[in-house]
């Protein structure tokens, strides 16, 4: 008997601490995403963001479009709702992912339109694929 109210116990402290953890973990996801500003550059809410990787090599392209997929997924969580889906004619790109060199030379480099700040209406990212400084083509996740 006094095994079973032992392991009563625990088994109601354990659901109670997780319950706690998830909320608490769901409170910091909510609390991610800062309000937009002026100052603050960001997609408006609830927007979709049609994004175009076909410039970049193709194990690239599937990796970027992985992480638009997990992007996403992390938007409907913190409350943001902006979702991104691949361009096509009908919805042309807001969002470029290209291979090239940077202005300054870094790996990669993001341009945000427009460039004052506010509302995030375009981007572009720039990835220096070609530079094997960064990447390595022969390594799986470059």
């Amino acid at each position: 008997m006094r095994d079973k109210l032992r392991l009563r116990s625990f088994s109601q402290s354990l659901f109670t601490g997780t319950l706690l953890l998830i909320l608490f973990v769901a409170s910091a996801v909510w609390a991610a995403c800062p309000p937009l500003d002026s100052t603050v550059r960001g997609w408006a809410q609830n927007s979709v963001v049609y994004y175009d990787v076909s410039s970049l090599p193709s194990g690239m392209q599937s990796q970027v479009i992985s992480a638009f997929n997990a992007w996403t997924s992390a938007n409907n969580l913190n409350g943001s709702g902006v979702a991104f889906y691949a361009s096509s004619s009908g919805h042309p790109a807001t969002y470029t992912v290209q291979a090239g060199s940077t202005s300054t030379g870094a790996p990669g480099q993001t341009d945000i339109y427009p460039p004052g700040g506010g509302t995030t209406t375009g981007a572009a990212t720039t990835v220096d694929a070609n530079n094997t400084n960064f990447y390595d083509p022969n390594q799986p996740g470059l």
